[in-house]
Order: structure tokens, then C-alpha cells, then sequence
């Protein structure tokens, strides 16, 4: 009976997005997060599209290819048709969204996929044509992804350990996929022996943010009055946890706080999306029941594997933030709101730190965590921020994620934001380090090599170590192998294995670095 419920959902559901107009749709909030990225495509605010894309797509691309594909595609683009923004597809995993431009010759469409509980699309298709509309049961979308298999790891597990060849200076670490247990890293053997061979810290990308340990569900069943606490529950997160404890590999926490992947009915009155949001104390304590109750079951059933979190993620905005603050702090993501902002105010960063020191156990450190960390303007906010947070003693370290290119961000540049960060006595750690080759050949792969080797020559000699003054705690690639996420026509070039296991250029680069360290 549920299943034929669910299907009667999904097609009413289809039915309904593809037959109303704007104002209907826009209730989807995937479906305003995509309006959102086609407005920037047509105004050429191409950063500011590529930082709306999810992380795992951000990984597997860069921004120079990313704006050229667009201005490919978008040069004859006038405008987008909102009434024809549908739906094209909705099952237990995935949303297709699909938006109508016109052209003055013919319609172009952009496609964008999106996992449940993640509002950053994980994929976008250019289109020509317009592609059939399904309507599908209740079953997952069959995308592509990397399975366990016959992989030869004899390179692999021969070489040198990264991880130990850079014990001296820094943890070394790596990031773990899935929208789900079934499409998690765990589930592939060969990925998690090449990580527990080179690294000895990992990021769960997605599996620890809000979304995904809160239970909309059993909340709502149990609510009873305001002052109700959210259900959490670790399913999802619990085997890479007992991986982890195994096999001597710490964790860094991802994330607590974050304007997105924070489902919007943990906001709303007896946690409810339709009803109002609530008011700031009730928000605060939800958000210290949330936080007591995840770190509680994090240190207690497996402690010292979490050894840093981060509280804040992406919390500075610099065009549209609070003028008001000496941070800019985030007011909205696209046309969705930043409902940390909306409820409790601009000093929820300071509120979740507060309530984050409260419950760390001793020894685990407290990160605030963003994107653009190198860009002039942006990491002069970020330090603010984090300034305010060091004087009240809040903070311990500043994670930098870094999507950067062959040539962008210069080498000074990456000196100058550390040094920066390194002047308020925090730990300095990369969190999400991804750089692609420009081509998949001999020559491009060359120069990846020799860029990532650069930097890590830099960091060496601005680490504490190194006799410099800053002091890097961890160096995170965000993945392990090419090719391993969880959408079609994955082009990931930016790790240092290749799809089949097998180390690149990139990887005896790394290794020859870190052996001149001695």
C-alpha cells in the first residue's frame, strides 16, 4: 500500500510542476536554486554560478572550463522562460529539473540533477533539445558510478606512504563520497585501501552535513512543545566511523552549521516546513540539542576519530551579506534563505561556536571553513570573522577550501591569505584541495604535477616546521581516484591515482616533495 502511495505521490508531483506556472514551481526549492544559476549564466557571473554547483561537481571541473562551456552555449541566450521550468523527473534519490531559454533562433535547455537534501545541483546538462519527460516509481535514478571491482593496486600500496612521508609537517588527508550508504566510499574496497595506505584524515563530503543525520520524521512524532529537541540518527555515517577507528584514520567533522543541506522544516514550528520559522532561543536551543546530541554520540561511541569539525561553513558573503556586520555576513543563498540568518541573526557563527566549545571533548578543535579563502576581498571578511571568534576563544583553526586551477590562484596570493590566517594563532588547514589538468594528456598531466608540487613546496616552507609562522595541521585532497562521483559523464582529473587505481604524475611529484623535506 506505501509503495502504491509513493507512486501516486511521484506522478501528482510531476503533474503538478509540469502543468503550473511560476509562482507554483518556485515552491520547489531545487527549482530556484536552478533559476538561480541560469540567471547568472545569462548576466556572466560565472564564479558566482561555479560556487552554486555542488562541491563534487566543483571537484571534477574548473572554472575556466566551467565559463567556457557556458559562453558556448549561452551566446545567442536572451532569456529564461520561467513558465517552462519543470520537473522531468522525481524518485527516492534524485530531481531532474529542467529550464526553458530563449534564443532568438530556437529554445536551448539546461538540465540540473540534484541528490534529495542537497540544493547544489551535482550535475548540469546543455541541451539542444528538449529531453522526454518521465515519470518514475519509487526507485532510485540509475547514474554511473565507480564500483568495486578488479583493480590491480600493486603501485598503489607499493609506493612510499604519503601520509607518512609528511608526519613531520602535516596530517594528509582525503575526501569520502556518497548522497547515501549504498553510493558511500565504504562500499568500495580498493578506494579504501588506497586511503588507508596514503592518508590518515578523511572528509565525508556530504554524509555528516545536517540533512542527513536529522530525522524530519521522528522530530515531528515526538514534538510536544517548543521547547522539543530534533531526532538525530547515524545510519549513514556509522560504518566509515567504525572504518575509521579500525584502521587509525581520524575524521575531520563536515559540517555542523550551514546555509544549505540544512533541511528547512528543522527551522519551522513543530518542525514542520509549512508552518513559520520559529524564534531565536527556540532556534538556539534546537541547534544546541543538535549539536550536544552529535557530538555526544560522535565522542562516545568513537572517540578520538573526530578530531576537528567544522562549525561554520561558508557563513561570508561578500556582495549580498549583512553590510551591517564586519564580516558580510550570508543573508541568502540565490533566492533561498539562509534560515541560520533568518533565525537566530548575524551572530549565529558566534551562537554555533559558543555551543560547539560547550560540547567538544578536550583536544578537538573547532574549524570555520569557506570558500574563496585566497581572494583579496573576500579573505579580508573571513578574517574578521574569524578574528572576533579568536578573541572570544572560540576558534581554533580556519579550513580553507581550495578549488583553484593550473594558474589561479598565484602562488603569492596562497602566501598572502595563510600568513594572514596564520597572524590570529589558528591552525590553517586545507580542507577540500582539488586542481584539474587542463587536458587529459602526457603534457597536461605534467603540469598538474608540477602545480601541486609547487604548492606543497610553498607550504612547507610556511609551516612551523618549515620554519615558517603558519601552522598547517592537515592538507585535504577532496577525493582519491579520477572519476569517482555520483553523476554521469564524470570527468574528475584532479586527483592523484587515476580511475583504475594507478598512480599519476601527480602522485610521485607529491611523493618526491615531501621526500626533499627530509
Amino acid at each position: 500500500m506505501k509503495k502504491i502511495i509513493n507512486f501516486i505521490l511521484s506522478l501528482l508531483i510531476c503533474s503538478m510542476v509540469i502543468s503550473c506556472g511560476s509562482n507554483e514551481i518556485m515552491e520547489l526549492k531545487e527549482a530556484t536554486v536552478a533559476e538561480g544559476i541560469c540567471k547568472l549564466f545569462v548576466e556572466k557571473k560565472y564564479e558566482a554560478a561555479f560556487t552554486r554547483m555542488n562541491e563534487s561537481y566543483r571537484a571534477g571541473t574548473t572554472l575556466e572550463k566551467f565559463q567556457s562551456e557556458i559562453e558556448t552555449y549561452f551566446s545567442d541566450v536572451t532569456e529564461i522562460k520561467k513558465n517552462k521550468m519543470e520537473l522531468i523527473e522525481e524518485n527516492n534519490s534524485f530531481y531532474s529539473i529542467l529550464c526553458s531559454l530563449k534564443t532568438n533562433s530556437e529554445d536551448k535547455y539546461c538540465n540540473f540533477i540534484f541528490s534529495k537534501g542537497n540544493f547544489f545541483p551535482i550535475e548540469v546538462n546543455f541541451l539542444s533539445e528538449k529531453p522526454k519527460i518521465t515519470k518514475t516509481k519509487n526507485t532510485k535514478k540509475d547514474f554511473p558510478t565507480v564500483k568495486s571491482g578488479d583493480f590491480d593496486l600493486t603501485l598503489a600500496l607499493g609506493e612510499d606512504s604519503l601520509k607518512d612521508l609528511c608526519s613531520d609537517y602535516f596530517k594528509l588527508g582525503c575526501g569520502l563520497y556518497g548522497y547515501n550508504v549504498e553510493t558511500c566510499s565504504i562500499n568500495h574496497k580498493e578506494y579504501m585501501e588506497v586511503a588507508k595506505k596514503h592518508f590518515n584524515s578523511c572528509t565525508l563530503t556530504n554524509l555528516m552535513k545536517p540533512v542527513y543525520v536529522l530525522n524530519e520524521r521522528q522530530s515531528i512524532q515526538k514534538y510536544q512543545n517548543e521547547k522539543s529537541e530534533p531526532v538525530l540518527t547515524f545510519e549513514c555515517i556509522e560504518d566509515t566511523l567504525k572504518w575509521c577507528k579500525e584502521n587509525n584514520v581520524q575524521m575531520r567533522g563536515h559540517t555542523l552549521v550551514w546555509h544549505t543541506q540544512a533541511p528547512k522544516w528543522f527551522f519551522c514550528q513543530g518542525y514542520d516546513s509549512s508552518n513559520d520559522l520559529v524564534g531565536r532561543e527556540e532556534m538556539i536551543e534546537r541547534l544546541d540539542s543538535f549539536t550536544k546530541q552529535y557530538m555526544g554520540y560522535v565522542q562516545d561511541n568513537f572517540p578520538g576519530v573526530v578530531y576537528c569539525w567544522d562549525v561554520v561553513n561558508e557563513a561570508v558573503d561578500p556582495s549580498k551579506g549583512d553590510k551591517n556586520t564586519n564580516f558580510m555576513c550570508r543573508i541568502v543563498n540565490d533566492n533561498q534563505e539562509n534560515y541560520w540568518y533568518s533565525t537566530i541573526g548575524p551572530d549565529y557563527p558566534e551562537v554555533a561556536f559558543k555551543i560547539a566549545r560547550k560540547y567538544a571533548a578536550d583536544g578537538v578543535k573547532l574549524f570555520y571553513n569557506d570558500y574563496g579563502t585566497v581572494d583579496k576581498t573576500k579573505r579580508n571578511y573571513i578574517y574578521n570573522l574569524c578574528k572576533d571568534l579568536k578573541e572570544k576563544g572560540l576558534i581554533d583553526g580556519i579550513g580553507m577550501q581550495s578549488y583553484w586551477d593550473m594558474k589561479n590562484p598565484k602562488l603569492e596570493d596562497i602566501k598572502e591569505a595563510i600568513e594572514l590566517y596564520a597572524s590570529l594563532d589558528v591552525e590553517i588547514q586545507l580542507t577540500e584541495w582539488s586542481m584539474s589538468a587542463k587536458e587529459v594528456s602526457e603534457k597536461g598531466f605534467a603540469e598538474q604535477a608540477e602545480r601541486y608540487a609547487s604548492i606543497f613546496r610553498l607550504l612547507k616552507q610556511l609551516d612551523t616546521q618549515g620554519g615558517g609562522n603558519a601552522n598547517i595541521t592537515c592538507v585535504s585532497f577532496f577525493g582519491v581516484m579520477d572519476g569517482y562521483t555520483l553523476y554521469g559523464s564524470d570527468a574528475t582529473n584532479s586527483r592523484l591515482f587515476d580511475k583504475d587505481l594507478q598512480p599519476k604524475p601527480v602522485f610521485y611529484s607529491v611523493s618526491d616533495t615531501f621526500k626533499m623535506f627530509y
